[in-house]
């Protein structure tokens, strides 16, 4: 589905505060205060538990809702944007392309894009875009296409550093909507679920992209990983 962002403030308001996302629409509302906005750099937000570390929130906006800042139309999918600083980014299907967009956040102005040819074709219709949220990580963005195509982007200008087709790296199963789990950074390593048949969980050496290790017994899932220490060892084969 398409959607379209919006970005409202109030007078007192510099950046937004809220984000909310539906399968239709994307807003964005923003908030002047004179704090420093906290970011949402990635699927659930900085601890990935839906809990934004934001203060000094307005309590009320005016009954027609706060003015807007700008809007701008995007393509298919189900992709939430995420924030650092004052760049936001989406990730989103336009036409024949996944198509990664970094905004400013305050004036919507564009700062760069990066695009890749995209075959996908959901078999249910349920569309064609992509599934995961993107993460931004130690100067980086990390994407992940419906596909399997897994790229590291430079935060500053959008270049690309790093990629994988994993679909046809890891001659991966095909999956009833398409690979949709969001990409995780922990302890430098990139970590994605995309299940077998060569896959499983990856993690990929963030700077590099070199396969780290693999865990073949897990299959593949839509939900996106948290970390968490275990006292508990779970055995699992792995190759490097």
């Amino acid at each position: 589905m398409k959607g379209l962002i919006l970005l409202r403030h109030s007078s007192f308001l510099v950046r937004y505060s809220i984000l909310v996302f539906s399968l239709c629409s994307l807003c964005l509302w923003g908030e002047l205060s004179y704090l420093s906005a906290a970011d949402w750099p990635q699927f659930m937000g900085p601890n990935r538990n839906g809990i934004s570390a934001e203060t000094g929130l307005v309590n009320s906006w005016p009954d027609k809702g706060p003015p807007t800042l700008w809007e701008k139309s995007i393509g298919e999918g189900y992709s939430g944007p995420i924030v650092a600083g004052n760049r936001l980014i989406i990730f989103h299907r336009v036409e024949n392309e996944d198509v990664v967009e970094c905004l400013d956040a305050v004036t919507g102005k564009g700062q760069w894009r990066f695009a890749y040819a995209a075959e996908y074709r959901d078999n249910f219709g349920k569309g064609d875009g992509p599934r995961a949220t993107p993460l931004i990580a130690a100067g980086c963005v990390f994407t992940l296409g419906p596909q399997g195509e897994l790229h590291c982007l430079e935060l500053e200008t959008g270049k690309k550093l790093w990629n994988h087709s994993l679909a046809k790296e890891y001659e991966l199963a095909d999956t009833f909507f398409g690979i949709g789990t969001s990409p995780i950074l922990e302890n430098d390593l990139v970590l994605v679920n995309v299940g077998p048949t060569g896959g499983g969980v990856l993690a990929f050496d963030r700077e590099t992209g070199k396969e780290v290790w693999r865990a073949k017994c897990e299959p593949a899932s839509y939900s996106s990983p948290v970390p968490r220490r275990l006292t508990a060892r779970v055995t699992c084969s792995s190759s490097p």
